[in-house]
């Protein structure tokens, strides 16, 4: 159970390494232009907005409005730019994704234009008129959230974690969002240790709201971290039945897996079962001493037989080439006689194949392995390696 556990969080941590890089996301990163040409296309759009209020074309709120975006694509443009200028541009590109949003939505941040200072600078400027909104107003729960997002995204954990509380303590902690930003800023600042008042956050957060999907990954983290093992799987289960996107799905399901649990995508299968009867579920991956050998296209073979029974397969599969690991599921539709299938037997081997040649019958230079499989594993995904190479027959 120990080691079980420590395989389980290693890979909690791995995914963990996932979730924030597909969270700060954005399209059009990749995005260069010269910050003097930004600077002055800024000055003349200003200038046009100007004129169109002057001349009455636009009201005070519109104008307020065109200015903002307009402020939010000069300070997004020169975060590209100097992001592939400077080596330690990390820092600011952090700050700029939490604080375009605060500028595009003209929320806090007043008119009157931005001055032709330097990016760094300008940052700095957004940065303390966010401060000083919240000193000046304490009841104003938006922008103590922005600064909390613009202190997260330059590592400013404890602060974030700070304000983040306050939050919570205004609303009586009924709002989902700031409970689990709260949990996760303060394992931050503590060099990710979910324990205590993380967990206690992210327990609270699924009380409120049980499919929330940073509240379920940081709550099996916590979990995990603290040894309730079942506690982590379930939310895991949880997670791995919410809409993830790549890499994401895939690392959280061989985190179920690793940890006992039957990934969703198998779950169905094993629903079916009833109609489909007995089913074998198995994930197929390859030792890494054969992953240099494995052949550009090849043909896949699962065979599932009877222990001690006839040399027939129960079951059995041909799929193309494919990658690996790759998730197979053997029932009485893939039987090869009639009334022979996995139902027949309670033990069986289940092999697989890698044939370049692409025939059934082993030849040399063939990849395979296999695993006995009992009636009492059906349910869990069995994991089969893939580590002999079939040597050439004697004559």
């Amino acid at each position: 159970m120990k080691t079980t556990l420590i395989v389980a969080f290693v890979l909690l941590t791995v995914v963990a390494m996932l979730f924030p890089a597909l969270a700060l996301r954005r399209p059009g990163a990749g995005r260069r232009s010269r910050q003097q040409d930004n600077v002055d296309a800024f000055r003349s759009r200003k200038a046009e907005l100007e004129a169109d209020l002057a001349a009455g074309r636009l009201t005070d709120t519109d104008f307020e409005q065109l200015e903002a975006d307009a402020a939010a694509e000069l300070l997004q443009d020169a975060q590209a730019e100097e992001g592939t200028a400077r080596p330690g541009g990390r820092w600011m590109s952090l700050v700029a994704i939490a604080v375009v949003p605060v500028v595009a939505a003209g929320l806090y941040l007043a008119g009157g234009g931005l001055p032709p200072t330097t990016h760094a600078e300008q940052m700095q400027g957004l940065v303390a008129q966010l401060e000083q909104r919240v000193q000046a107003a304490p009841e104003d729960q938006e922008a103590r959230r922005m600064l909390a997002r613009v202190y997260m995204g330059s590592e400013r954990y404890q602060q974030a974690a700070q304000l983040y509380r306050q939050i919570n303590e205004q609303t009586g902690g009924r709002d989902v969002a700031t409970l689990v930003a709260e949990g996760e800023a303060l394992g931050m600042a503590r060099g990710q240790d979910w324990l205590g008042r993380p967990a206690t956050l992210f327990d609270a957060a699924l009380a409120l709201e049980p499919n929330n999907i940073r509240a379920l990954w940081y709550g099996s983290l916590a979990a995990a971290q603290g040894g309730e093992t079942n506690k982590a799987l379930l939310r895991l289960q949880r997670l791995d039945r919410q809409p993830l996107e790549e890499p994401l799905q895939s690392a959280v399901r061989r985190a179920v897996v690793a940890m006992g649990g039957v990934p969703a995508d198998a779950e169905a299968a094993t629903a079916q079962a009833g109609e489909q009867g007995t089913v074998i579920q198995v994930e197929i991956a390859l030792s890494d001493a054969l992953a240099a050998q494995l052949p550009d296209e090849f043909a896949l073979f699962v065979f599932a037989k009877q222990i001690d029974g006839p040399p027939m397969p129960l079951a059995a599969q041909r799929l193309g080439t494919t990658t690996f690991p790759r998730a197979v599921t053997l029932s009485r539709d893939n039987a090869m006689v009639d009334g022979l299938t996995l139902d027949t037997a309670d033990v069986w081997e289940v092999s697989a194949r890698i044939s370049q040649a692409g025939e059934a019958r082993a030849s040399a230079g063939d990849l395979q392995g296999s695993i006995r499989v009992e009636r009492d594993d059906l349910g869990t995904v069995q994991r089969l390696i893939i580590d002999e190479r079939v040597g050439p027959t004697s004559g």
